[in-house]
């Protein structure tokens, strides 16, 4: 009986090492263990051997590829470790593609600097820039020079809207909170702590509005799809046009936060907003504005 045991157990032993001998040569983790067999006999392969070559193709799995193409040429400094490619450079990681005249690698750190003829793109983002260093390990770019980012966005239907929905295009008319309101045909419509502006009318869940931000300098994580953008900051969405000393942009909560000492939002026929704080949806027409809120309009 005892014999019949260790006969199963054996048995059990020797089907579960086939197994994962077969594993490891359908994902290539069997390489390193042939090959150090080859180089020092039969004992050369071992259970340390085995889990190694396991590990390492383990760990090739769970890292994320980053494909590169080039038309002209691809120098590499192997003293350097250093990568240089030129003609219609195409680096895709993910949904994100960085095209670029020429690209300089430091292939240690995995940092990409781009500084001809670049731009960045996802699906329904564009970002251009002078100059782009890319974090290819964190996920993450930091453009200088000229940026633009351009976001097509689809717009919320009237039952999506804020909980708060208004019935004017007029920034005065939507003022929520505001202390005082304007008496004259043009003047200070509301001064307070904070003030929603919506323009009038459902919008169609299926069509898209191209929100544009320029400014100086953008830092943006791919990944997570969040930015942060400083100097000359100028945001554009149809009429609605907003500056600020800074903007922070968030996809999964579809708004840019517009900072600074004076944030200024304008629409069409007159209409102007000042504040500390202004909020700006992509999917919706409204603007939320915070903290030395000031509103001027013209009436009919």
């Amino acid at each position: 009986m005892g014999n019949g045991i260790a006969f199963r157990i054996v048995a059990r032993r020797i089907i579960a090492s086939f197994a994962v001998l077969a594993i490891f040569w359908m994902t290539g983790g069997i390489t390193g263990c042939v090959e150090g067999w080859s180089a020092g006999g039969r004992a050369g392969i071992s259970a340390a051997g085995v889990v190694e070559a396991a590990e390492k193709a383990m760990a090739g799995k769970a890292k994320e590829k980053v494909q590169i193409r080039a038309d002209k040429s691809g120098d590499y400094d192997l003293e350097k470790d250093v990568l240089i490619l030129e003609g219609n450079v195409i680096i895709t990681q993910g949904e994100t593609v960085i095209r670029a005249d020429r690209v300089e690698i430091d292939m240690n750190k995995k940092v990409a600097k781009v500084t001809t003829g670049v731009n960045l793109t996802q699906p329904d983002l564009v970002l251009t820039g002078k100059v782009f260093t890319a974090y290819l390990n964190d996920k993450r770019v930091i453009v200088e020079g000229d940026v633009v980012l351009q976001k097509d966005e689809e717009q919320a239907s009237a039952k999506q809207g804020p909980e708060k929905p208004g019935d004017s295009g007029k920034m005065g008319a939507m003022a929520a909170g505001a202390a005082g309101t304007g008496t004259g045909g043009k003047g200070e419509a509301a001064r307070g702590e904070s003030a929603r502006v919506e323009s009038k009318g459902e919008v169609s869940s299926k069509k898209k509005d191209r929100i544009t931000l320029r400014c100086d300098r953008l830092e943006y994580w791919t990944e997570k799809k969040e930015s942060t953008a400083t100097g000359n900051i100028a945001v554009t969405k149809g009429e609605t046009r907003a500056w600020g000393d800074k903007a922070v942009y968030r996809e999964k909560d579809k708004l840019f936060i517009l900072s600074g000492r004076k944030v200024r939002v304008e629409r069409g026929k007159g209409e102007t907003m000042t504040c500390a704080e202004l909020t700006m949806y992509t999917d919706r027409d409204v603007v939320v504005a915070r903290n030395n809120v000031e509103i001027e309009f013209e009436t009919d």
